[in-house]
């Protein structure tokens, strides 16, 4: 009989702890249990909860304030990296290799663009005199004018006189064909130059007059006479040349 209470005692006891866990005050009798709004544990429960909430919020806020950081530092190093970065300025223009209006390079009327930023002269203005620039601009981009290129003077029948800038160094193959009219070129640059044996194409007959620099050197002078002279030959041309100041 004792052991049978000391049994039912026992297990009155257990049960009662789990009711307490679970929130419910137990009463004196065993079997008996009421709703526990004020239990340890709920409180202890309440207590940690901000703390923890404080806790994971401060790391989140620390983290997203080490990822704002990283986030910074990184548009920082993107935004250097640009601005380090330096863009040649002939670039910078879509006309680069296509040929397009010139709108300052003299009577020039077209120009082809390179990356380098150097254009060639691909056409020029049908008058009695033209002068060809040394630079030239395009879409506010200005290029150094190298080259008098194929078919610059076709449309320009009409032109007898020929000023060259001294930055054009360089003849290309029928750059003067279609000057039917043309009688004296005059050069500017005291540099060698480059002619092709094929720069008086299609002017048969013609008798022109080369005028070049005083102050270009005598192997430079040597190289621009025997290099016009092989094209006025190929193409039946009479040349002269005339150093000038």
């Amino acid at each position: 009989m004792k052991l049978n209470f000391i049994s039912k005692r026992f297990a009155a006891l257990a049960l009662a702890a789990t009711l307490a866990v679970s929130g419910f005050a137990v009463s004196a009798a065993p079997g008996t249990a009421t709703p526990n709004t004020n239990s340890s544990v709920a409180s202890s429960d309440a207590s940690t909860e901000p703390a923890d909430s404080s806790s994971s919020s401060s790391s989140s806020s620390s983290s997203s304030s080490s990822s704002s950081s990283s986030s910074s530092s990184s548009s920082s190093s993107s935004s250097s990296s640009t601005s380090a970065a330096v863009i040649p300025v002939a670039t910078a223009t879509n006309a680069d290799n296509a040929t397009v209006d010139a709108t300052s390079a003299g009577d020039v009327t077209e120009v082809k663009t390179y990356a380098d930023g150097t254009a060639v002269v691909k056409g020029v203005e049908d008058a009695e005199s033209v002068k060809v620039a040394g630079t030239t601009t395009v879409n506010g981009v200005t290029y150094k004018v190298t080259t008098l290129g194929t078919g610059a003077f076709a449309d320009a029948p009409d032109v007898e006189s020929a000023t060259i800038h001294k930055n054009v160094t360089k003849f290309s193959a029928k750059c003067f064909s279609g000057a039917e009219s043309l009688k004296v070129v005059k050069i500017n640059t005291t540099k060698k130059v480059t002619v092709s044996p094929k720069a008086f194409k299609g002017l048969k007959g013609q008798t022109i007059t080369i005028k070049y620099k005083k102050g270009m050197s005598a192997k430079n002078a040597k190289a621009l006479e025997t290099q016009f002279k092989a094209a006025a030959k190929k193409a039946g041309v009479t040349i002269k040349f005339v150093k000038v100041k």
